[in-house]
């Protein structure tokens, strides 16, 4: 765990410095991951109970300025972290539930007698981490979710 985490901060702290030596003073790309991310966290605030509902993080976007508003914007309908996507969609219950079951499934399975298991739970551990930083596709969450539930089964 804390050589994963240290590779995140690696990568992070790299990438915010190669992204502030490019910056232009004063300009602001309209699908930059900073936007996107903060846009996500203000929809979240914005309707914390029961979120916006499932894929309507495309309206979340587009009804929320920030830093401020674009004549033409950018067309964004997923929030590029998966932690994210649970609270626009369901709000913070959803967030804090989809934490608590990869958690769970991952600890669950790494902790298997089996090779099998093991594998799975370093599959669904992987995949948490890759799905803050980038878009999933339907291939990659089913896994994940075979991985959930063969955690409950066993």
């Amino acid at each position: 765990f804390a050589i994963v985490l240290v590779v995140l901060v690696a990568v992070g702290w790299g990438y915010q410095v190669e992204y502030q030596r490019k910056a232009i003073p004063g300009y602001i790309v309209a699908e930059s991951r900073e936007r996107i991310l903060m846009k996500a966290v203000l929809a979240i605030k914005e309707k914390p109970i029961l979120g916006w509902g499932w894929s309507q993080f495309s309206r979340a976007f587009t009804q929320i300025d920030y830093p401020e508003h674009f004549l033409v914007d950018a067309y964004v309908d997923r929030t590029h972290a998966s932690v994210l996507e649970y609270g626009v969609a369901g709000g913070i219950l959803a967030m804090v539930l989809y934490g608590w079951i990869t958690i769970n499934a991952v600890g669950k399975l790494w902790r298997s007698p089996s090779l099998a298991g093991r594998t799975l739970g370093l599959m669904a551990g992987l995949y948490f981490v890759y799905s803050q930083t980038n878009v999933t596709s339907i291939t990659t969450d089913y896994l994940f979710w075979v991985a959930v539930g063969v955690a409950c089964r066993g």
